[in-house]
């Protein structure tokens, strides 16, 4: 078997692999662990091979966000370097930082065509519709979620096959902006009314979770989604899909109105309670803003700055609550400034990408070369 065909039978495994990772997301944690772990294997040993007497040079593919992604991996180095938990921040530099830019690395050189990548959004498509369909018939039939037998949370928030309700709606604000869209093809002047049904789903299954950052991040996707297609036929599908999800929310179900969990004295309660932890960790910033105190070490070094009430601490985080304001202390102003660099490399290459439509472009390679 020549080297080429070893490559191309490896790669194939490390496909399907990344398929069940995808089909699985929702539901075994031990399943997507076991399938990075093994893809990452055999990559490695793809390049061992590969490379082996003709140098390193070329060990990462190609892409627009190696040069920000190495600077904010070199910052990462510099804090872990620097930290008083030194042990703990270098595992979380392999597991929690390094880790999802190896997949990066992965996908990007592995998805070489476009089937490859048809056949991922079919995937991940698949489980998104029954991941929602799950959380929608739990909330309002079954109070379990179908295939593991999650309950809902203690107050009555759709889970389906997630542990919390927000990790529910982490996942689901990817699928109702992009449900959104496909309802305005450009071929059609009308709503497509299959996935116009689909976005209705999407945003239902996000509605009973309940979760306000989730439907705020919903909201934000559907409005940048607005600058490309019919502004006045997609804001009449936002309003009466909205009529629809409400009537449907307020008729099904006896303890909606209290899960909203929008009285005022709710809403004024949550945000004292993340004010205070965001000025205290403003204040742990200020006293390592450069390089910050080492990955995977806020809550350890985040004592020292908790503000008591009588003896007591007032309130018991278990993080920031705001990813940026934790990767500037845990990384620094610097690390946190490379990674939105990375963030808008990222969005640049996507929307000019989109805007040019080159039928000639293949996989996630002509994506983000």
């Amino acid at each position: 078997m020549s080297q080429i065909d070893l490559a191309a039978k490896i790669d194939n495994v490390i496909r399907g692999l990344l398929y069940l990772t995808m089909f699985m997301l929702p539901y075994s944690s031990a399943v997507v662990e076991n399938c990075v772990v093994l893809s990452v294997i055999l990559w490695a040993a793809k390049q061992w091979s590969a490379r082996r007497g003709t140098g390193w040079s070329k060990l990462l593919p190609a892409s627009t966000l190696n040069r920000p992604i190495g600077i904010f991996l070199g910052l990462c180095l510099l804090t872990t370097a620097g930290s008083v938990f030194a042990e703990r921040s270098a595992g979380g530099l392999l597991t929690k930082i390094l880790e999802w830019f190896v997949i990066y690395w992965l996908v990007l050189d592995v998805f070489k065509k476009r089937e490859h990548v048809i056949w991922a959004l079919a995937v991940m498509s698949v489980t998104a519709v029954t991941t929602a369909f799950d959380g929608i018939i739990q909330f309002h039939l079954t109070g379990r979620d179908l295939f593991l037998g999650h309950s809902m949370d203690d107050s009555g928030r759709a889970t389906a096959g997630f542990k919390t309700p927000n990790a529910l709606a982490g996942y689901l604000v990817i699928w109702v902006p992009l449900a959104f869209s496909l309802v305005f093809t450009r071929e059609k002047k009308r709503p497509d009314p299959l996935f116009l049904w689909l976005f209705i789903m999407f945003l239902w299954a996000i509605a009973v979770t309940f979760s306000r950052a989730g439907w705020l991040a919903a909201l934000a996707g559907m409005l940048f989604v607005l600058r490309f297609i019919d502004k006045k036929i997609a804001l009449r599908v936002m309003f009466v899909s909205g009529l629809v999800l409400l009537g449907g929310l307020w008729a099904g179900h006896s303890r909606t109105a209290a899960n909203f969990r929008l009285e005022t004295d709710q809403v004024q309660g949550t945000w004292e309670w993340r004010r205070g932890l965001w000025q205290d960790t403003v204040s742990m910033i200020g006293t390592k803003p450069l390089f910050g105190h080492g990955i995977n070490t806020f809550m350890p070094v985040f004592q020292e700055f908790r503000r008591k009430l009588n003896g007591q601490f007032y309130y018991e985080p278990t993080y920031a609550h705001n990813c940026y304001l934790q990767m500037a202390a845990e990384t620094g102003v610097l690390g946190l400034a490379a990674f939105v660099w990375i963030l808008y490399i990222l969005f640049k290459t996507v929307l000019f990408t989109v805007r040019r439509d080159d039928p000639n472009d293949r996989g996630l390679a002509a994506l983000l070369r």
